[in-house]
């Protein structure tokens, strides 16, 4: 069954054009815009001159010296904002054109039946695009297919009857397939590495330089990274859970494992957690997660491995 959610959580769209805007994002932006086709989109951050993430995005090609970027609405002022001095040095502009725009979210689930005559013809293949009756449809990484879509047209009859999902659902499988999405709450707080952004496909450290590349470069070649991106599942419980994640070991001892980037509690008062943790963390597949008074047993496990494994597994059954 193919099911689509219109109240998709990265909703916002900023629009770059003009004759210097592949130049102009070079220098801003942590992917390689020349690497953009009509048919690959890419993720990507922007950073501080201290190498701190301040925006993450994906990335599309409309047409040349043409693109979009998707990202959290509440996010494009800010960009705006702090962009602004820089592209007043080229021939570039840049406009918020969210509303211009129809944004949603296509699903397909593990045990779904055939793909309808519109669908057929979508990519499976993470980061490309596919365009079926005037509608961008942008496949993402993760365990379940699913497609960002936008459209600039009123949609025909077929994609308006679309079976709606749950806005929850699709947040999960962002969380699940390690999609960090920036925001004004944990804005300037990780590194890209933190985050496990090159495991993502969000850096490229071939492309030269762009705003924070020599701290994010750094780390690559002559550091090493103390944390990285997890995925932690708790039990259920009704207490909320702290920015700073603490472990309780031995029923008394405690130490910090590291920050909480994003949260949703699910429908079975599960937490499902998005966190940067120190790298040994993940060794540990189960921990204690301290609660101030309480504690909390919890799973935690890397999203790209996460992803692997069940792709290889996937794919093994179908031989």
């Amino acid at each position: 069954m193919i099911t689509s959610t219109t109240n998709n959580i990265v909703n916002g769209l900023l629009k770059f054009s003009g004759s210097d805007t592949v130049k102009f994002l070079q220098g801003q932006l942590s992917c390689d815009i020349n690497e953009l086709t009509l048919h690959k989109a890419l993720p990507g951050v922007y950073c501080s001159p201290q190498g701190r993430i301040r925006a993450s995005f994906i990335i599309i090609k409309l047409a040349d010296d043409n693109y979009l970027m998707i990202l959290p609405k509440s996010q494009i002022t800010f960009l705006i904002e702090v962009m602004k001095p820089y592209i007043g040095f080229f021939q570039s502009a840049m406009e918020d054109v969210s509303e211009a725009w129809h944004v949603f979210g296509l699903t397909e689930s593990s045990n779904s039946e055939p793909l309808s005559d519109t669908t057929t013809h979508l990519t499976t293949e993470s980061w490309q695009l596919s365009i079926v009756d005037d509608v961008l449809c942008l496949k993402l990484p993760g365990a379940i297919s699913r497609w960002h879509c936008l459209s600039s047209q009123p949609l025909n009859e077929k994609w308006s009857n679309i079976q709606q999902t749950a806005t929850m659902d699709w947040y999960s499988e962002d969380l699940k397939s390690g999609m960090v999405w920036i925001t004004d709450k944990n804005r300037d707080q990780f590194l890209p590495h933190d985050l496990s952004m090159p495991a993502l496909g969000a850096i490229n450290f071939e492309k030269g330089c762009y705003t924070g590349q020599e701290i994010v470069a750094r780390m690559e070649y002559r550091g090493t990274p103390k944390y990285e991106l997890a995925i932690i599942n708790t039990e259920p419980s009704d207490n909320e859970i702290p920015d700073k994640l603490v472990q309780l070991i031995d029923n008394d001892n405690e130490i910090k494992i590291g920050q909480l980037v994003e949260k949703i509690q699910l429908k079975d008062k599960c937490w499902l957690l998005l966190a940067s943790v120190k790298r040994n963390i993940l060794d540990q597949e189960k921990l204690k997660l301290s609660l101030s008074e309480t504690a909390i047993l919890c799973t935690i496990e890397s999203p790209y491995t996460v992803f692997l494994t069940r792709n290889t597994d996937k794919e093994n059954t179908n031989l």
